[in-house]
Protein backbone atom coordinates (compact mmCIF):
# COMPACT_ATOMS: atom_id res chain seq x y z
CA UNK A 1 0.00 0.00 0.00
CA UNK A 2 0.99 3.73 -1.06
CA UNK A 3 0.83 6.34 1.38
CA UNK A 4 0.60 9.81 1.10
CA UNK A 5 -0.50 12.52 3.76
CA UNK A 6 -1.88 15.41 2.44
CA UNK A 7 -2.19 18.62 4.79
CA UNK A 8 -3.93 21.88 4.31
CA UNK A 9 -4.18 25.02 6.41
CA UNK A 10 -6.76 27.75 6.44
CA UNK A 11 -6.96 30.97 8.45
CA UNK A 12 -10.11 33.79 8.76
CA UNK A 13 -9.11 36.31 5.92
CA UNK A 14 -12.02 38.32 7.51
CA UNK A 15 -15.36 37.77 9.18
CA UNK A 16 -16.99 35.88 6.32
CA UNK A 17 -14.16 34.09 4.85
CA UNK A 18 -11.80 31.50 5.03
CA UNK A 19 -8.74 30.95 3.02
CA UNK A 20 -7.01 27.39 2.68
CA UNK A 21 -3.80 26.67 1.36
CA UNK A 22 -3.27 23.37 -0.11
CA UNK A 23 -0.17 21.89 -1.43
CA UNK A 24 -0.77 24.40 -4.66
CA UNK A 25 -3.75 25.98 -4.58
CA UNK A 26 -5.37 28.61 -1.89
CA UNK A 27 -8.76 28.03 -2.06
CA UNK A 28 -11.54 30.69 -0.68
CA UNK A 29 -14.68 29.68 0.87
CA UNK A 30 -17.83 31.97 1.41
CA UNK A 31 -18.47 35.27 0.89
CA UNK A 32 -16.27 38.44 0.78
CA UNK A 33 -17.83 41.50 1.81
CA UNK A 34 -14.60 44.18 0.68
CA UNK A 35 -14.04 42.13 -2.94
CA UNK A 36 -16.82 40.85 -4.43
CA UNK A 37 -14.44 39.33 -7.14
CA UNK A 38 -13.12 37.17 -4.62
CA UNK A 39 -16.36 35.27 -2.98
CA UNK A 40 -16.41 31.85 -3.16
CA UNK A 41 -18.64 28.95 -2.29
CA UNK A 42 -20.11 28.41 0.91
CA UNK A 43 -18.38 25.44 3.44
CA UNK A 44 -21.12 23.51 2.61
CA UNK A 45 -20.65 23.92 -1.06
CA UNK A 46 -16.95 22.74 -0.95
CA UNK A 47 -17.78 19.11 0.87
CA UNK A 48 -20.29 18.82 -1.38
CA UNK A 49 -17.97 19.53 -4.57
CA UNK A 50 -15.01 17.53 -2.95
CA UNK A 51 -17.63 14.74 -2.55
CA UNK A 52 -18.60 14.68 -6.23
CA UNK A 53 -15.11 15.33 -7.21
CA UNK A 54 -14.00 12.43 -5.33
CA UNK A 55 -16.63 9.78 -6.94
CA UNK A 56 -15.57 11.20 -10.12
CA UNK A 57 -12.39 10.16 -10.13
CA UNK A 58 -13.18 6.70 -8.48
CA UNK A 59 -15.80 6.03 -10.80
CA UNK A 60 -13.38 6.82 -13.79
CA UNK A 61 -10.70 4.30 -12.12
CA UNK A 62 -13.03 2.10 -11.83
CA UNK A 63 -14.41 2.03 -15.13
CA UNK A 64 -11.01 1.66 -16.46
CA UNK A 65 -10.90 -1.48 -14.79
CA UNK A 66 -13.73 -3.06 -15.81
CA UNK A 67 -12.49 -2.04 -19.31
CA UNK A 68 -15.56 0.50 -19.56
CA UNK A 69 -15.07 3.76 -21.78
CA UNK A 70 -16.30 7.01 -20.18
CA UNK A 71 -17.32 9.46 -22.80
CA UNK A 72 -18.61 11.92 -19.91
CA UNK A 73 -19.43 11.46 -16.21
CA UNK A 74 -21.65 13.78 -14.37
CA UNK A 75 -22.15 13.63 -10.55
CA UNK A 76 -25.07 15.42 -8.83
CA UNK A 77 -25.36 15.32 -5.43
CA UNK A 78 -28.18 16.98 -3.06
CA UNK A 79 -27.89 17.84 0.39
CA UNK A 80 -30.70 18.64 3.59
CA UNK A 81 -29.40 20.10 5.94
CA UNK A 82 -31.01 22.56 8.98
CA UNK A 83 -29.98 25.69 8.79
CA UNK A 84 -31.06 26.83 12.03
CA UNK A 85 -27.70 26.29 13.85
CA UNK A 86 -25.68 28.25 11.31
CA UNK A 87 -27.58 31.24 11.55
CA UNK A 88 -27.56 31.29 14.88
CA UNK A 89 -31.39 30.13 16.08
CA UNK A 90 -32.12 27.68 18.98
CA UNK A 91 -32.43 23.93 18.04
CA UNK A 92 -31.74 20.71 19.13
CA UNK A 93 -30.98 19.46 15.81
CA UNK A 94 -27.47 18.45 14.91
CA UNK A 95 -25.43 20.75 12.69
CA UNK A 96 -24.67 18.55 9.07
CA UNK A 97 -26.35 17.32 6.82
CA UNK A 98 -29.55 15.16 7.70
CA UNK A 99 -29.74 13.70 3.61
CA UNK A 100 -27.33 13.60 1.02
CA UNK A 101 -28.73 11.96 -2.14
CA UNK A 102 -25.91 10.95 -5.20
CA UNK A 103 -27.09 10.66 -9.19
CA UNK A 104 -24.03 9.52 -10.91
CA UNK A 105 -25.04 9.64 -14.94
CA UNK A 106 -22.18 7.86 -16.97
CA UNK A 107 -22.12 8.25 -20.84
CA UNK A 108 -20.86 5.56 -22.36
CA UNK A 109 -21.33 2.14 -24.69
CA UNK A 110 -21.25 -0.07 -21.91
CA UNK A 111 -23.99 -2.24 -21.64
CA UNK A 112 -26.83 -1.75 -19.16
CA UNK A 113 -25.45 -4.67 -17.36
CA UNK A 114 -21.88 -3.68 -17.35
CA UNK A 115 -22.75 -0.01 -16.10
CA UNK A 116 -24.78 -1.81 -13.38
CA UNK A 117 -21.85 -3.67 -12.02
CA UNK A 118 -19.14 -0.97 -12.66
Amino acid sequence: MSTKIITVSGHSKNKEQFVVETEKFTVRIGANANNALQAAPSPIEYLLAGYAGCLHAIGTVVAAEQNIILEALQVDIKGTIDVDKFIGKPTTQRAGFNVIEVTITPTSGATPAELQHW
